[in-house]
């Protein structure tokens, strides 16, 4: 009888594992959906923002990751990102070629924050310039590169620094929303 009594107790509990897991999965989910239905605020799909000619929507993408990757202080995904959205440009913007170039070369993470925030001053422009659809929101940190303060664009509401990551990850705060010329 104890015999049978530890079978079905070993049946059980993977069984109880995976109905948790299950459910634990269903949530999130639905969190997720309900963030992104009635909040607005998750604005990832890069469906929901596009350009103009002036500007492929893949160097938005690539700088979102680069962002995202300075955030999480991985100068290894920095670099890649960074490369990635160097081959997004044209011989029309060869500074920010180049820029972008530089921060996929730069052998340290504080260099690349640096860089980015020259590549978020240079971008700005074609930013203004192209944005057909969806909301970019201009963020700011006062404390940013020894208290000159450093910006950076997103697109989404919640502030993720990426000049101190996770050290400050929400020292900042959205200086303007940009929306698509009327």
């Amino acid at each position: 009888m104890k015999t049978v009594s530890r079978l079905a107790l070993f049946l059980l509990i993977p069984l109880t594992v995976l109905s948790c897991k299950e459910e634990k999965d269903e949530k999130k989910v639905t969190v997720e959906e309900s963030e992104i239905d009635t909040m607005g605020e998750m604005t990832t799909d890069m469906a929901e923002t596009s350009f103009d000619t002036g500007l492929d929507g893949a160097v938005f993408h690539h700088y979102l990751e680069v962002k995202n990757a300075l955030f999480e202080g991985d100068q290894d995904a920095v670099s890649v990102a960074a490369a990635n959205m160097a081959r997004g440009f044209d011989e029309q913007q060869p500074e920010l070629e180049n820029l972008a170039a530089d921060i996929s070369r730069a052998k340290d993470i504080d260099t690349q924050r640096q860089l980015f925030s020259e590549f978020t001053h240079e971008l700005e422009p074609l930013i203004y310039d192209n944005l057909q659809n969806g909301q970019i929101y201009k963020q700011y940190c006062p404390m940013a590169f020894n208290n000159k303060g450093g910006y950076w664009l997103s697109d989404s509401k919640e502030i993720r620094n990426p000049y101190f990551g996770e050290k400050m990850a929400n020292c900042g705060s959205i200086k303007e929303t940009i929306t698509p010329k009327s």
